[in-house]
C-alpha cells in the first residue's frame, strides 16, 4: 500500500495538463479551463475540459471525468497504485510503502524489492532473447518461422512485441543470469520452450505459458494489450483472438486492436480490463470445433464485464494467423464488418449444417440448449424480444408444422426462466407532465457552483451571511468545502477536491465534477457577484413562500382576532422586506 501522504503529494506535484496534453494534443485555452477532443469517445466538436487549478478533467459529451490519476487509470488501463508509482517517478517522488493490514512493517519493502527484482529479471530475459535473434549461430531457425508468417526480424511489430529466439538447449538463460550475477528460479529442460524438437516425431507444444508469479496472473492478462491500448481507445472496439501469434500478425496487417487471453478460457478479469478501453468486442476465434466451444464461453465473462460481443466467423480449420496471411488484410476487413452479435452466433451454431432435423432427440436437445441460451438474457430490450427469437428459432426448424409440442416447450422454457415479460409502454399522459421545480433551487444550484469554483469564498463575509438562506443538500456541500478547504503551494486556500468528492453522494460527486473542471466564472469577484445576486433572489423566494403560508394560516383560522393580527403584522412585515423596507 502506499501512503496517502505520498498520494497526496504526487497529486499535488503533477500538471494534470502536462500528463493530459500528451494523449490529447487539440487541449485549447479557454479561459481558466482547457478545451479539447475527448480521447474516451469520437467527437468532432471538443466536449472535453481539463483545469488545471483543481486538477479535474471531464468530457459533457461521454461525461467521463476525474483527476491525473483516474485519467491514468483509464487511459493506460493502469490500476491505481500503478498510476501513482508512475506519476511519482515522474515527479521524482520516492513512494512511501505502508504495511497491509496484519501485515508486519518490513513487509511492504520486501514485497516492493520482490517485485522490482522480478521486473528486472524480466527485462534481462526479452534483451538476451532478443539478441539471440539478432547474434546466434542458429538463428536461421527463428528467422525461417517468422518469414512463413510473413515477418522479418527487423519488423516494426517484431520489435513492439519484442521477440526473439531461444537457442538449442534449455540453460542459455541460466547461464546468461549467472553472467550477469542473477540467480533467479529457471524452469528445467520440459519446461522450456524452443523452436527446436529433441524428437521429430514428437514436436514441442504450440504455446507454453511462463508460470504465475506476483508480476504476472495469466487469467488476469491480456496478451497484446500494451500494444493495443491507443488502437482500442481510438476504434473504440477491440477484436479478440485465441492465439498469441494471431495478434501478432494481425498487427502486422493493419488490425492494431487484437488482444488475445494468453492461452486460457476467456476470463472475467480479463473481460473487465478490456472494458476499461472499449465496451465493443468482436471474438474472432479459431474456425473449427474449438473456437464456437470458445465463443460460447465469452458470453459469461463479456456479459458480467458489460462488454457488448460480436462474434466474426472464420473458414473451418482456419485460424486469424493463417487467414491473413493467405486471404490478405481485405478480406479480413469483411469478415470483422460481418461479425454477428454473440446471441444471434450462439443459436445459429445450434442450428449449423451438422443438425439432423429428422432425429427428434437432437431436434429437442437443441431447442432445449436454444431456450437456456435465451433465458440467460439479462438486457430488459433482449428480453422483450424473447418470443420473437422463439419464432425465428421455429421458422428455422419447422417446428410449429412438424413439432408444435417442441415448439411449445420452448416458449414455455423461456417465460418461465425469464418472467413474464414486461411490454414496454410510452409513460401516462400524468407521468409524462414535467414535475415543476421546488422554489429555490435554481438559485441554491448557483451559489454552490460558484463557491466550489472559488472555495476561499466561504471565508468571505458577505457569502457567509448567505449560509443561513440554503438548506438540505446545498448547506451539506457548503459546509463541506469549508471542511476540506487547504493551503496550495502557491499560499491560495483551495479545495482539497479529492477528499470532498469522497463524501459527496454521486449525484453531487457528478455535479461537482463539471464545475470543477469546467468553470462558469473566470474571477472571484464573478463568482461572488452570482452568490450575491442568487441569494437576493433566494431571499425574496422565502419570504414570498412565507408570506403564503401565513395567507393560508389566516383563511384556516377566522376564529382568533388577535392571531389574524399577528399574521397580518408578520405578513406587512415581510412584504416590506421584500422591497427593502425596515420595521419602523
Amino acid at each position: 500500500m502506499i501512503s496517502k501522504d505520498t498520494i497526496a503529494l504526487v497529486r499535488d506535484r503533477t500538471d494534470i495538463l502536462s500528463v493530459v496534453s500528451e494523449s490529447v494534443p487539440s487541449l485549447k485555452k479557454r479561459g481558466r479551463r482547457f478545451v479539447g477532443l475527448c480521447p474516451f469517445h469520437k467527437e468532432k466538436t471538443p466536449s472535453f475540459h481539463v483545469n488545471p487549478d483543481t486538477g479535474l478533467y471531464h468530457c459533457f459529451g461521454c461525461k467521463e471525468s476525474g483527476d491525473v490519476f483516474t485519467f491514468l487509470e483509464r487511459i493506460e488501463g493502469y490500476a491505481f497504485i500503478e498510476a501513482v508509482r508512475a506519476l511519482a517517478e515522474r515527479a521524482g517522488i520516492a513512494v512511501e510503502e505502508t504495511a497491509g493490514v496484519g501485515a508486519a512493517p518490513h513487509e511492504a519493502d520486501r514485497h516492493k524489492k520482490e517485485r522490482e527484482a522480478l521486473y528486472g529479471a524480466l527485462q534481462m530475459a526479452a534483451t538476451f532473447y532478443e539478441t539471440q535473434l539478432r547474434e546466434h549461430p542458429h538463428r536461421s531457425y527463428a528467422i525461417a518461422e517468422l518469414e512463413r508468417r510473413g515477418l522479418l526480424p527487423d519488423a516494426e511489430v517484431v520489435q513492439a512485441f519484442r521477440i526473439g529466439y531461444a537457442p538449442p538447449g534449455w540453460d542459455g538463460l541460466a547461464s546468461f543470469f549467472k553472467r550477469q550475477g542473477v540467480s533467479p528460479a529457471i524452469p528445467d529442460e520440459e519446461e522450456a520452450r524452443s523452436a527446436h524438437t529433441r524428437d521429430a516425431n514428437e514436436p514441442p507444444p504450440k504455446y507454453i505459458n511462463s508460470p504465475e508469479s506476483p508480476v504476472y496472473t495469466k487469467g488476469a492478462t491480456v496478451f497484446g494489450l500494451w500494444q493495443a491500448r491507443h488502437v482500442i481507445r481510438q476504434k473504440e472496439s477491440t477484436v479478440l483472438v485465441e492465439g498469441n501469434f494471431d495478434v501478432v500478425t494481425l498487427h502486422a496487417h493493419g488490425v492494431q486492436n487484437a488482444v488475445a487471453p494468453l492461452g486460457t478460457a476467456f476470463t472475467i478479469d480479463q473481460a473487465k480490463l478490456l472494458r476499461r478501453y472499449a465496451v465493443d468486442v468482436t471474438l474472432l476465434f479459431d474456425g473449427d470445433t474449438a473456437g464456437r466451444k470458445a465463443a460460447r464461453a465469452a458470453e459469461e465473462p463479456c456479459e458480467n464485464a458489460g462488454l457488448e460481443a460480436k462474434v466474426a466467423v472464420l473458414p473451418d480449420r482456419s485460424d486469424p494467423d493463417e487467414f491473413v496471411r493467405t486471404k490478405g488484410s481485405a478480406a479480413l476487413a469483411h469478415t470483422l464488418g460481418s461479425a454477428r452479435g454473440l446471441l444471434e452466433y450462439l443459436i445459429d451454431v445450434e442450428l449449423d449444417d451438422t443438425f439432423n432435423a429428422a432425429d427428434l432427440r437432437e431436434q429437442r436437445a437443441r431447442v432445449d440448449r436454444i431456450g437456456t441460451v435465451l433465458a440467460r438474457q439479462t438486457d430488459p430490450v433482449v428480453r422483450g424480444m424473447a418470443k420473437a427469437y422463439a419464432d425465428k428459432v421455429a421458422s428455422r426448424l419447422d417446428l410449429v408444422r412438424s413439432a408444435p409440442n417442441a415448439f411449445d416447450a420452448l416458449v414455455r422454457k423461456i417465460t418461465s426462466a425469464m418472467g413474464t415479460t414486461r411490454v414496454l409502454r410510452g409513460p401516462s399522459p400524468h407521468e409524462a407532465r414535467v414535475a415543476p421545480r421546488a422554489p429555490g433551487v435554481e438559485e441554491r444550484k448557483a451559489i454552490v457552483g460558484a463557491i466550489l469554483e472559488f472555495p476561499a469564498l466561504v471565508e468571505d463575509s458577505e457569502v457567509a451571511r448567505v449560509s443561513s438562506l440554503l438548506e438540505g443538500e446545498s448547506a451539506r456541500i457548503v459546509a463541506a468545502v469549508a471542511n476540506n478547504l487547504r493551503m496550495s503551494p502557491r499560499g491560495e486556500k483551495v479545495l482539497n477536491a479529492a477528499d470532498f468528492l469522497a463524501q459527496m453522494s454521486p449525484r453531487v460527486q457528478a455535479f461537482a465534477r463539471e464545475r470543477l473542471a469546467s468553470p462558469a466564472h473566470e474571477t472571484i469577484e464573478e463568482a461572488r457577484t452570482t452568490v450575491v445576486v442568487n441569494a437576493k433572489k433566494l431571499r425574496e423566494t422565502n419570504i414570498a413562500r412565507e408570506t403564503r403560508e401565513t395567507a393560508r394560516e389566516q383563511e384556516r383560522d377566522t376564529s382568533d382576532w388577535e392571531a389574524q393580527v399577528d399574521r397580518a403584522n408578520e405578513a406587512s412585515a415581510r412584504v416590506r422586506e421584500r422591497h427593502g423596507l425596515f420595521r419602523g
